[in-house]
């Protein structure tokens, strides 16, 4: 049996401020996690067929946001 890896783009919206990228699967693990990213937009490889979490966190601010994904 085959298991294709696929990616996701994710734009941050802006280059300016440093954020933390927390990829969770669907049971609640921390897959990849990107620290300090300073660029506006990241592609995130290798990730199963499935559903996940982007957990996007402002560095300086604390600021959170969350996306649910589905990788197909």
């Amino acid at each position: 049996r085959r298991v294709l890896f696929r990616s996701v783009i994710v734009n941050t919206g802006s280059a300016s401020n440093k954020i933390n990228i927390y990829v969770i699967d669907n049971s609640g693990r921390i897959v990849n996690q990107f620290l300090n990213v300073a660029t506006s937009n990241i592609r995130i490889n290798n990730l199963k067929k499935g559903f996940y979490t982007l957990k996007l966190v402002n560095i300086e601010t604390g600021e959170q946001s969350s996306q649910r994904v589905v990788v197909q």
